[in-house]
């Protein structure tokens, strides 16, 4: 037995931290920065839905108050709404020009995207973040629900208008806020 105690004892001790583990320590570590970095990506684009679902919701609110009161008759807070001959486009730049009541509103994802698009397509990149307005036109036979399309500039507001007010939110989502008559 001695002999053998004497050949153990001869052979190097055995590596706590060697070339191997050293290797598994750096490709965890760049994992655990990645996936710290995919969690704050995915944290700031549901930020950005949810500031961009905000200004859908207060732009709907304003479109069926403002709808109501055109309803009765009133005038609203911006005249080119409200104008005999005024048109789709004249109350949308009215509403976020300076002084409008959407002045202060831009697109929270990109800030040179647009505000307001026709559709959430991913052919057209500046889109994402913006609210998507449009036009009901009633289904055949009457009463059976509306069709959405996007609203033409042209459009004339001197009636009521059904409108659906989305978003275009994270990978291109179309995200549904509210419906209102305007």
């Amino acid at each position: 037995m001695p002999a053998e105690q004497s050949a153990l004892d001869t052979e190097a001790p055995a590596k706590f931290f060697g070339i191997t583990d050293a290797a598994f320590v750096i490709v965890a570590i760049i994992i655990g920065i990645m996936v710290v970095h995919l969690g704050y990506i995915t944290y700031k684009e549901g930020a950005n839905t949810e500031e961009t679902k905000l200004h859908g919701e207060n732009l709907s609110a304003w479109l069926e108050q403002h709808g109501a009161a055109r309803a009765e008759g009133k005038p609203g807070d911006v005249p080119a709404c409200d104008a005999k001959d005024a048109t789709w486009k004249d109350c949308i730049d009215a509403l976020h020009a300076e002084g409008g009541p959407f002045a202060d509103m831009s697109n929270v994802d990109d800030k040179y995207g647009k505000l307001f698009a026709p559709a959430c397509d991913h052919d057209d990149p500046d889109s994402h973040g913006a609210i998507i307005l449009e036009k009901g036109i009633a289904r055949v036979p009457p009463n059976s629900g509306f069709d959405y399309a996007p609203i033409p500039d042209n459009e004339p507001l001197k009636d009521m208008l059904p409108i659906r007010v989305s978003i275009c939110g994270r990978a291109f989502s179309l995200i549904r806020i509210k419906e209102v008559l305007f």
